[in-house]
């Protein structure tokens, strides 16, 4: 009987050693999550922070590759207009390369021209002189008899 009593009053002084440690553990357990609960609250923060970083920089790089997209449909376009460009001028010079060679040709049709001209006049000059001449002698030896 006494040694029940005994047990009890050693499981009762156990319980309350228990109780007791428990409630001395409880703010050691309490600082100690409430520590684990700022750390993760702090880690929390900086991941956020950093994702927001990482959205905000590729919002930068999108907005910078549309600009490139922009300018090289530009790029594109003034390499579109300058081909036509091109492609006109060389049009244009070939107009006038076959201008040039008819007016060339018109040309030397009137040179040609000129020339023959130039030699039936002289033909006829030479004609002339000598048919001058013949009178001249003519007249000349009419004169002496």
């Amino acid at each position: 009987h006494l040694r029940r009593e005994k047990e009890r009053e050693c499981e009762t002084a156990m319980k309350f050693i228990q109780a007791i440690c428990l409630l001395l553990l409880c703010p050691a357990l309490s600082f100690n999550t409430r520590q684990s609960y700022d750390g993760l609250e702090k880690k929390l923060k900086e991941v956020f922070s950093e994702r927001s970083s990482i959205l905000h920089q590729l919002s930068k790089t999108s907005k910078e590759l549309d600009s490139i997209k922009g300018n090289l449909q530009s790029l594109k376009n003034d390499d579109s207009v300058a081909k036509k460009d091109v492609q006109r001028i060389l049009e244009l010079s070939h107009k006038q390369r076959e201008e040039m060679k008819s007016l060339q040709a018109a040309l030397q049709k009137q040179l040609d021209e000129a020339n023959e001209r130039a030699e039936k006049q002289q033909a006829t000059i030479k004609f002339l002189k000598v048919e001058m001449e013949k009178k001249t002698k003519i007249i000349k030896d009419l004169q002496q008899e």
